[in-house]
């Protein structure tokens, strides 16, 4: 049995990287990438604004929902943080 083809074999330069670190926190150090791409979903919260009591995730929520707006608000502040974090480590 051959090996797979891998993208690294294929381009010079290529690193391919997993980190088990947030990304509410850096991931890489400052200014050292050049293009980053992630297949991560991004609905994790930093943390759980109010208790749900209707549904069991946050993406379950209808905008007619009570805590629909709390999480909305907490979802737009963890974005910002994300952005600013891998902002920090662009190029």
């Amino acid at each position: 049995m051959g090996s797979l083809p891998c993208i690294m074999d294929r381009f010079e330069g290529v690193t391919i990287a997993a980190t088990g670190v947030s990304f509410y926190k850096p991931c890489f150090p400052p200014k050292s990438i050049d293009l980053m791409f992630s297949a991560t979903a991004m609905h994790w919260f930093r943390k759980t604004p109010i208790a749900m009591k209707n549904v069991l995730h946050s993406a379950m929520l209808e905008k007619t929902d009570p805590e629909f707006k709390t999480y909305w608000n907490q979802a737009a502040e963890d974005w910002k943080v994300i952005l600013r974090e891998r902002a920090r480590e662009l190029k």
